[in-house]
């Protein structure tokens, strides 16, 4: 986790202020606006630095591997707090953000538990097997998974409706309400599309039949 951190501020700084590696003074000052700007404390720039390629060459690791990658947005106090363990546990903070990366920037998407098992892990689809040579987080199993579910939704940190009989859907973004109604919406319009299709095809089939028919 620290390492991500160090990733996204190094990130920030090259995005925010292009002078700042030029010299030791400069990657100082521009640390301290970063801690004010971003709301982090402590740390230094040199290790910042130093971990943030750590990170970037895990990344390399996973892009070899012919794996896809995705970048995720997280709030900067959920981000620290992880860090510091104060509100999250590492399989907290791995789940919350396994979850984040199915979303992305969508309103809201389907996602069953065992993808999450795998984006938990830091794999899109099965996790490798140990001893690999590539890069394989913990495969918490199905019960730890639910339980830490259950303590991201009481904490609101992410939304989660059922549908259907097992369809799980979530947001980053809006409340279990508002997901409902974007999901009881978007199955009402298929329900429609697909009615109106019915209809048409009969229609059709009615014309060619009656075509056909001896006069």
């Amino acid at each position: 986790m620290g390492r991500v951190i160090d990733y996204g501020i190094v990130s920030f700084l090259d995005k925010t202020d292009i002078g700042w590696r030029e010299d030791r003074k400069s990657r100082e000052r521009a640390y301290e606006k970063a801690k004010n700007v971003i709301g982090f404390k402590g740390g230094n720039i040199e290790t910042t630095i130093s971990r943030s390629l750590e990170a970037i060459e895990f990344w390399e690791s996973w892009r070899v591997s012919g794996r896809k990658t995705c970048d995720v947005r997280i709030r900067t106090d959920i981000a620290f707090d992880a860090q510091n363990g104060e509100a999250l546990t590492e399989r907290e903070a791995r789940v919350l953000f396994g979850i984040y990366s199915a979303i992305g920037a969508k309103e809201y998407v389907k996602i069953g538990w065992l993808s999450i098992q795998c984006r938990a892990a830091g794999w899109l689809r099965t996790p490798p097997i140990n001893g690999s040579g590539l890069p394989v987080g913990p495969i918490y199993p199905r019960g730890q998974i639910e339980r830490t579910i259950g303590v991201l939704l009481d904490r609101n940190l992410v939304a989660r409706i059922t549908y259907n009989k097992g369809e799980r859907y979530w947001s980053h973004r809006n409340t279990g309400e508002q997901l409902w109604g974007f999901v009881s919406q978007r199955k009402l319009k298929a329900r429609q599309v697909r009615q109106a299709r019915a209809a048409r095809d009969a229609a059709e089939s009615a014309k060619i039949l009656q075509a056909i028919a001896p006069q």
